[in-house]
């Protein structure tokens, strides 16, 4: 089986530190009045182990920490996918990031 597959969606419920429940295998996740993350197809197309790392750390920023300051941070990694080409993070990569 290809590490791309997903067996099943799964629903895993969240409520942002502003009150606003989100699916975190959602590709879209409304954090508050004003703000809403949307995976797009570059942060979709990193390896499954990345990207299933990258949704509990965004989530749970997302659960204790401003809702701008959940979607810099995606933004930043999407800047990171896409600058670097990379599937997953490593530390090279990081280094080399400009």
């Amino acid at each position: 089986m290809s590490q791309k597959t997903r067996l099943a969606p799964r629903t895993e419920l969240r409520i942002s530190k502003d009150g606003y429940q989100f699916d975190i295998q959602s590709n879209y996740w409304n954090l508050n009045k004003n703000r809403h993350i949307t995976f797009t197809v570059d942060v979709n197309s990193i390896s499954l182990g990345t990207q299933e790392g990258l949704r509990k750390a965004l989530a749970q920023t997302a659960e204790e920490l401003s809702a701008d300051h959940t979607s810099n941070m995606y933004l930043r990694f999407q800047r990171y996918i896409r600058d670097t080409g990379a599937s997953s993070v490593t530390v090279h990569d990081l280094q080399n990031w400009r």
